[in-house]
């Protein structure tokens, strides 16, 4: 038993102590997937859309923790910086090794332990609403153009024969 408790000692020496699924931790800039709450890839950081809609998530969170990936341009992040201040919001900027192709996420905004959100992208969530509203208003739209032309209609069916 001492022997494996030794080969174990000197393996966390070597290669550190083992991680819990490394590439999720990577990908979700040092958190787990089931803790975040939002995300945004680093083009949709360069937005200005995107950070109003950003605070207005904050609001509706204010207890969870910002990681901003340090590869994003300065001015991307200082704009979301100060929302997480105005909004009195801890954050963190991580630094990675280098941009990586397959984790374009610039910033997530997770809590300390899992909440499982399904919906994590920002932009999907506010697109989702404004399609919503945008059909809302498309339909108001043909019930009126079908209720204008609803008695035009009733008028050519019964018209009185002279």
């Amino acid at each position: 038993m001492a022997e494996k408790d030794i080969q174990d000692y000197l393996d966390k020496g070597m290669y550190g102590a083992p991680q819990i699924k490394p590439d999720e931790q990577r990908k979700y800039l040092g958190t787990f997937r089931e803790r975040v709450f939002l995300a945004l890839t680093i083009n949709e950081m360069k937005e200005q859309k995107h950070v109003k809609y950003f605070e207005q998530e904050l609001k509706k969170q204010p207890d969870y923790h910002v990681l901003i990936n340090g590869n994003v341009d300065m001015e991307d992040q200082l704009n979301f910086i100060s929302v997480a201040q105005k909004c009195n919001c801890s954050f963190t900027v991580v630094e990675t090794k280098q941009q990586e192709p397959d984790n374009p996420l610039g910033l997530v905004y997770a809590a300390d332990e899992a909440i499982n959100q399904e919906m994590i992208s920002l932009s999907e969530k506010y697109s989702k609403s404004t399609s919503k509203s945008h059909s809302m208003v498309e339909t108001e739209k043909t019930e009126k153009v079908s209720e204008s032309r609803a008695p035009l209609l009733l008028k050519r069916i019964f018209k009185k024969e002279e």
